[in-house]
Parts: C-alpha cells; sequence; structure tokens
C-alpha cells in the first residue's frame, strides 16, 4: 500500500480515529535512542568542563514564547524578575 493510498484512507476515518492514528505515528518516531543520548551526555559534559574552566559563559536561556511576546508588544516579565 502506497503512501497515497494510506493518506486517503486515513481522511476517510471520523476525527477521533485520525487523532488516533496520529498519536501512535508520531509515538512511534519518538523511541529512545541509547546512541544519540550517549552524545548528548558527552557534549553536556564536554560543556560543563569548559564552563567551570572559563572557556566559555552561560547565556540566559529565553524561551520562544518570550521572544514572540516582545515582537507582539506584549508585556512579559521573565521568571524570578517580578
Amino acid at each position: 500500500m502506497g503512501t497515497k493510498t494510506l493518506i486517503d484512507s486515513a481522511l476517510k476515518l471520523g476525527p477521533a480515529e485520525r487523532f488516533e492514528l496520529i498519536d501512535e505515528l508520531l509515538h512511534s518516531l519518538d523511541r529512545p535512542d541509547p546512541e544519540l543520548d550517549r552524545i548528548w551526555i558527552e557534549e553536556a559534559e564536554r560543556r560543563l568542563v569548559a564552563y567551570r574552566a572559563c572557556q566559555i559563559t552561560a547565556r540566559v536561556f529565553r524561551p520562544a514564547t518570550w521572544s514572540a511576546k516582545v515582537v507582539m508588544g506584549i508585556e512579559f516579565t521573565p521568571a524570578g524578575q517580578g
């Protein structure tokens, strides 16, 4: 069965069935990957060592919602600042 046939069949499902299908498909993509986890652990450890050695500095994390609110002119107080 080709992709087009699958899509056509999925579009004939009711909303609840389509949601269930989407949920299953998304969960199938979100599987643990030990190799990727290992790579990120090594990177985090490398950055921590560099930070402690004053080779790099920390940066303030501003979530996308903060940036969007600033662009839209919505008043926003970052956590811990009011």
